[in-house]
């Protein structure tokens, strides 16, 4: 369970960091040419957002190949194909949170804070270090919008479903999961990180991405205009 859980968690973590460099950097230059009306904004965003997408997806998908078979999760290249599916979502969803925090705030240094407590407390909520039912009430709905208990979830039902584990001697293995040996099942439930099946979860991560890019757009169309755009949109 840690190893799902850290390799999910360190795929979260690294495309949401490098996205967040995409659109600071380049902040005077595209106020420049959005106030010279050099291009669309759209046209920019789209061939930037989808440019860097390929370069996202080379390393998690040689890290994913070397490492499902080295730390010996389910030997079925099925169930390995749709892992490496989970994770690539994740990556996109990630990347996509690092869109939208570096296009609201356009600030590298605030943004790197504002990111670190967002999936620090995603982090702790995904159902790793702190089991569902500890997490106080007003702060549950948080596991819902987070991008490593999707993706842990369903790395955990590609992993577990199907399988089955001895009873350890003296633990009350039998009492507290119902059956010995124990369903792999009996361990998701245990564990309680999400219901969803892996389709549903892959589908909640890319419809993030997909809000969250959306999101990230319309911050730098209306929250961050240049000076020129906003005088003609007043004349108007």
């Amino acid at each position: 369970l840690g190893a799902i859980f850290f390799i999910t968690v360190f795929w979260g973590f690294v495309p949401l960091f490098n996205a967040l460099t995409t659109f600071p950097p380049e902040r005077h230059i595209l106020n420049r040419e959005r106030a010279s009306g050099g291009y669309r904004l759209s046209a920019w965003f789209l061939a930037k957002t989808t440019s860097e997408a390929p370069l996202a997806m080379v390393l998690p998908i040689a890290f994913v190949t070397i490492t499902y078979w080295m730390v010996g999760l389910n030997a079925n290249a099925g169930r390995f194909f749709l892992s490496l599916l989970t994770i690539l979502a994740c990556v996109v969803a990630s990347q996509s949170i690092g869109f939208f925090i570096g296009a609201s705030v356009l600030d590298f240094k605030k943004s790197i804070i504002v990111s670190s407590l967002i999936m620090l407390t995603l982090m702790l909520l995904g159902g790793f270090y702190v089991a569902s039912e500890s997490i106080p009430p007003f702060l549950r709905w948080t596991r819902h919008a987070s991008v490593v208990t999707h993706a842990y979830g369903a790395m955990l039902r590609l992993d577990l479903d199907g399988l089955s584990f001895a009873c350890d001697e003296g633990e009350h293995s039998e009492a507290k999961y119902g059956s010995c040996p124990i369903p792999g099942e009996a361990v998701i439930r245990e564990v309680g990180v999400t219901r969803l099946s892996v389709a549903s979860s892959i589908g909640i991560l890319l419809g993030m991405a997909l809000v969250l890019r959306i999101g990230a757009y319309l911050c730098l169309r209306y929250l961050h205009r240049p000076a020129k755009a906003i005088e003609q949109s007043d004349e108007e």
